[in-house]
């Protein structure tokens, strides 16, 4: 897999026409001291009822909290396969301490497009330091997201 980061407006020149699936990562929200830094990789597949069946894996490629149980709480939001929103999922992929990575399911209709069609994939998600102990207390937090052109399966 090519993991490389782009804007958005850059990542709609990639030219994909020899099947790299995988061009882009973008992730946030920065590289300060005890920050967290999300990577999002994904799989797509279809199902027997012809829906898209993406599989993200959220990455926390950031250092260790400033206080060492102080993992940032991850949602996901705002998924998009070309213009079609899920049908179903994601869920909540919750905590992910530095290092660790989460999965989630998400499901697009079939009408997202054809076999081989190229179309973007936009996945955001937002996260905040749970400064609580479990107690659910937000501390810092900030987003992040993923667009990829991808040729659908």
């Amino acid at each position: 897999m090519k993991e490389v980061k782009y804007t958005p407006a850059q990542l709609a020149a990639i030219d994909i026409s020899g099947g790299d699936r995988d061009a882009c990562v973008v992730a946030g929200p920065g590289s300060g001291s005890g920050q967290p830094q999300f990577v999002v990789t994904r799989t797509l597949s279809r199902n027997g009822s012809n829906n898209i069946v993406v599989v993200a894996t959220v990455t926390n490629t950031g250092s260790q909290p400033a206080q060492a149980l102080e993992y940032p709480y991850v949602t996901l939001a705002a998924c998009k396969l070309g213009s079609q929103s899920p049908i179903a999922g994601p869920t909540v992929p919750g905590y992910i301490a530095p290092g660790a990575s989460a999965q989630t399911t998400i499901t697009f209709p079939g009408s997202a497009g054809a076999s081989g069609a190229t179309v973007l994939l936009t996945i955001n998600g937002t996260w905040f330091l749970d400064v609580g102990f479990g107690q659910g207390t937000q501390g810092d937090g900030g987003s992040f997201g993923y667009t990829s052109r991808t040729v659908l399966p």
